[in-house]
């Protein structure tokens, strides 16, 4: 890499990019307490939201573990329904 490129790299790394890293890093530095605070306070609200959460979808998992057993009697009665339906048709007619 040429000098003059170099030179033009670095000139707007160390005027942007350097200042900002320091003052998210100090950003950062003066609200991480404040952040753990926070999730401190509030934990219990969390929680409570996680186990309504699961109890909202228990009955979801329930279904999806059931679907197999679902699809395989919903067909079982289309196919009877079928069957019946064929059957009367042909004694009514018969």
């Amino acid at each position: 890499m040429d000098d003059s490129t170099a030179l033009l790299l670095a000139v707007p790394y160390y005027l942007l990019v350097v200042p900002a890293s320091v003052i998210l890093h100090a950003l950062l530095t003066i609200l991480s307490p404040l952040y753990y605070a926070l999730q401190f306070v509030l934990l219990p609200f969390i929680y409570l939201a996680h186990f309504t959460w699961h109890a909202v979808v228990f009955p979801f998992v329930m279904l999806a573990k059931l679907e197999t057993l679902y699809v395989y009697l919903g067909v079982a009665g289309i196919v009877g329904v079928t069957t019946g339906e064929m059957i009367k048709i042909k004694i009514r007619y018969a």
